[in-house]
Order: structure tokens, then C-alpha cells, then sequence
């Protein structure tokens, strides 16, 4: 009786999976579409940023950060090198774009988020990517990499702009590791 049962109620279970898998469809983009988005695509400005070469701290203390501004004559890279609770000064042209690149570590669960409200008629967030860096660790560091956090930005008029970046905890308690202030002055 109990191994009848038993093969009754795997022969369901069998013939539930079986129909299951053959319902379940799989999304697969069309590469002759325009509209087409695919992992392969990668932004051009990502691309630039994932082949330079940025220095990482080894000071917990600091961060090295990169401020980029793609349509500019010579695609000007600021590196920048500031403390916990650190203020960096900008200075920025109406109609710009720059990217703000941040080191973010994988290996920890912690990540970079915008902390304050931007006014969007000043500065716009356009969008914000991860960004993975090849590493090549000689020194046999543990915990380093050179992922990047990058976040998109367009001014659009004469203004001046905080931005309060912190690097958090996404998910524990959010505790915060690291808070950098960067003032925009748009000209």
C-alpha cells in the first residue's frame, strides 16, 4: 500500500515538472532588432572607463576617486584623493556630462548611493552602472579589486550642487563605511 502511494504521488510530481518546464519560455533578444539591449552592449564611456588604469587606496581612511567629463576637448580623468566625511569642489560648464567613479568593493556587501535630494533642474542624474575592472593583484591583497560605482550627471544650468555620496552596507544595517561631498559649481 505505502510503495503504491508512494509511486502514485511521484508519477505526479514527475508529470507536474514535466509540464512545468515545458511552459516556462526563455526571453532571448533578437540581434537584428534596433531596439535590442543585450549584456554584450556595453556604454561607450563605460568601455572608455574599463580600460584605464585607477589607483585604489590601500588607507581605509581614503578613497581615490575619478571625476570624468567625456565631451570635452581631450576627455579630461580628475583623480581625486579624499578622507571619510571629505569635500571635493568641482567646477563644471552648463550642459556637461561628467561621471563620478567610485571604488566598490565586491567582495563586501557594500555599495555607493546618492544621500541627498539633487535638484533636477540644476544637476540630473542621468544613470548610474557597475562597472568590473580587471585586477592584477602582485602584492597578494586581500580584499582589494578595482570595481567601479559610476554615476551619470548633466548640468543644465548656472548653479551650485551638493552631491552627498555614501558607501553603505546593502544588507545588513546599511551601516555606513565611507560619506564623500561632492560640490558641484556650474559656470
Amino acid at each position: 500500500m505505502y510503495k503504491n502511494k508512494l509511486t502514485v504521488f511521484l508519477s505526479i510530481l514527475f508529470i507536474i515538472m514535466l509540464n512545468g518546464c515545458s511552459n516556462s519560455k526563455i526571453n532571448v533578444p533578437n540581434p537584428n532588432s534596433k531596439n535590442s539591449t543585450s549584456k554584450t552592449q556595453i556604454d561607450p564611456i563605460d568601455n572608455f572607463l574599463s580600460n584605464q588604469k585607477f589607483d585604489v587606496s590601500k588607507d581605509s581612511n581614503k578613497k581615490i576617486i575619478y571625476i570624468y567629463f567625456p565631451n570635452t576637448s581631450n576627455n579630461t580623468i580628475k583623480k581625486y584623493e579624499v578622507t571619510n566625511n571629505g569635500v571635493i569642489d568641482v567646477n563644471t560648464k552648463t550642459n556637461q556630462e561628467f561621471v563620478i567613479s567610485l571604488p566598490e568593493n565586491s567582495i563586501i556587501s557594500a555599495t555607493w548611493n546618492i544621500q541627498n535630494n539633487i535638484d533636477n533642474s540644476d544637476v540630473k542624474l542621468l544613470k548610474k552602472s557597475k562597472l568590473k575592472v580587471p585586477f592584477k593583484n602582485n602584492e597578494k591583497l586581500i580584499g582589494i579589486n578595482y570595481d567601479r560605482r559610476n554615476f551619470y550627471f548633466k548640468t543644465l544650468k548656472k548653479s551650485t550642487q551638493a552631491i552627498v555620496l555614501t558607501y553603505s552596507n546593502k544588507t545588513l544595517d546599511n551601516s555606513e563605511y565611507f560619506r564623500i561631498t561632492i560640490n558641484t559649481k556650474t559656470n
